[in-house]
């Protein structure tokens, strides 16, 4: 343990508090379904691209996406919009972005939830220098 105080580490340091003076510790919150906002990478599901993407978190020291479909830790809004969007990549054949090759369209997703209503606010995030370059890609799976 640290202590800043010289007060405190003269009547603390060495010797262990009466039982009288220790404090419980509350936790403020769940320790699960806490994460209200995440940003997750896209990923091709299969090599040829046009199957779908699958949403994650790289591996250590690569390009390559994890997926997470239900992380105790994001908020059940969370997992349930991630699933609902790998099912419309799935149905409109949205490809994810590549990074070796520079193609590919899905780059991230953000979502954040309000906690009153439990609504996700997603956001999708493109490989495309305009909106034009999104398209059809984008519309399809907005409209999915």
């Amino acid at each position: 343990l640290y202590f800043s105080s010289p007060a405190v580490r003269r009547n603390y340091i060495g010797r262990k508090p009466p039982q009288s003076e220790l404090y419980d510790v509350i936790l403020p919150s769940k320790r699960t379904q806490w994460r209200t906002q995440a940003k997750l990478a896209a990923a091709r599901k299969s090599a040829w691209g046009k199957k779908g993407c699958v949403f994650g978190l790289y591996d250590r020291n690569s390009h390559k996406v994890v997926p997470i479909p239900d992380t105790t830790i994001h908020h059940p809004s969370i997992n349930r919009a991630v699933e609902v969007l790998r099912i419309a990549t799935e149905n409109v054949a949205t490809s994810a972005f590549m990074p070796d090759t520079g193609d590919g369209g899905l780059r991230y997703v953000q979502c954040q939830v309000e906690r009153s209503s439990e609504k996700v606010c997603l956001t999708l995030v493109w490989n495309s220098d305009s909106v034009k370059g999104c398209q059809p890609g984008s519309s399809r799976l907005v409209k999915e």
